[in-house]
């Protein structure tokens, strides 16, 4: 677990460190600008945003499932409940990893193998079809871990779910994280380039050495916006989501993240190994299933 998200950080380092370097040897005298090198870091900031951007809409763009009429109706109903406007949201089914449900810019992702009483939608037999291969080549104790979860997955809980997405749409979620991450890539590429400057005289030295700044950098920067910018974030979809339940549905919501909580600790422990230690807050952003249920039981 902890090789492969090494092995993707540093591809994703890597990956962007090429266009400079060949910058670099083509134009060395720029690099000795402090100016060029933050102009350099603000473009490279930029295109990670935009890379992020185009990737979530090329993502939303490739769902093609969504609620049948009587089901997509229900959905409109609960979205205009909550004050927002049904024309503005889209709903689509898809897989969701361990989720089951997210927010991706102005569309909710819903997952057809957690989600109840959708199993009759027309919509949802095609998607069960599409994501049988996916599901068979998932781990046992992945499997098992969903089974879990979708077990004790309330229709109370998973009404409050869903406006906990809303929220998240409401907030803005989605490009907030965008600019955070072109933010972050600004950042990285402004410390990968300060260091490989220092040792300009040594080609090989200098390359390494950015980028392993740069890739720490990039680590220490993205786990920090986990703690304070997506716990906060989760937070406050949680507290949208609760304005408009009620209080059997918090205390079902509530209820549910604590037990979820329970069985993500044993997996972790047995399949997660250092990424285990990790607080929820930091790896994820998310607030631990024990602390979401103890402030969503005294709002």
């Amino acid at each position: 677990m902890i090789s492969s998200m090494l092995l993707q950080q540093a591809l994703g380092v890597f990956n962007l460190s090429i266009p400079l370097i060949f910058l670099a040897y083509g134009n060395p005298t720029m690099f000795r600008s402090r100016t060029a090198i933050v102009l350099c870091s603000l473009a490279m900031g930029g295109y990670v945003g935009y890379l992020n951007y185009s990737g979530a809409q090329s993502q939303t763009r490739g769902l093609h499932y969504y609620p049948s009429q009587q089901y997509q109706v229900a959905f409109d109903k609960e979205i205009s409940a909550c004050g927002l406007n049904p024309d503005t949201i889209d709903i689509r089914y898809a897989y969701a990893g361990d989720g089951i449900a997210m927010a991706q810019l102005n569309t909710v992702i819903i997952d057809p193998r957690m989600w109840k009483n959708i199993e009759h939608d027309a919509q949802v037999k095609s998607v069960y079809k599409l994501l049988e291969p996916v599901v068979a080549a998932l781990p046992e104790n992945t499997k098992e871990l969903h089974k879990k979860i979708n077990t004790m997955l309330t229709e109370d809980a998973q009404r409050f779910i869903f406006r906990h997405e809303l929220g998240h749409i409401y907030h803005n979620y989605s490009i907030k994280k965008i600019i955070i991450c072109g933010v972050i890539g600004a950042c990285v590429a402004f410390v990968g380039i300060g260091v490989a400057c220092l040792l300009m005289s040594y080609p090989i030295a200098a390359i390494m050495l950015g980028m392993l700044a740069g890739g720490t950098t990039d680590v220490c920067l993205s786990y920090s916006s986990n703690a304070l910018f997506t716990y906060y974030e989760e937070k406050k979809a949680d507290m949208f989501a609760a304005r408009y339940s009620t209080a059997e549905e918090i205390h079902a919501a509530a209820q549910f993240f604590a037990a979820c909580q329970e069985i993500s600790n044993e997996y972790k422990k047995e399949h997660m190994g250092l990424l285990a230690h990790l607080p929820q807050a930091v790896a994820s952003g998310h607030p631990d299933g024990a602390t979401r249920a103890n402030y969503l039981m005294t709002v």
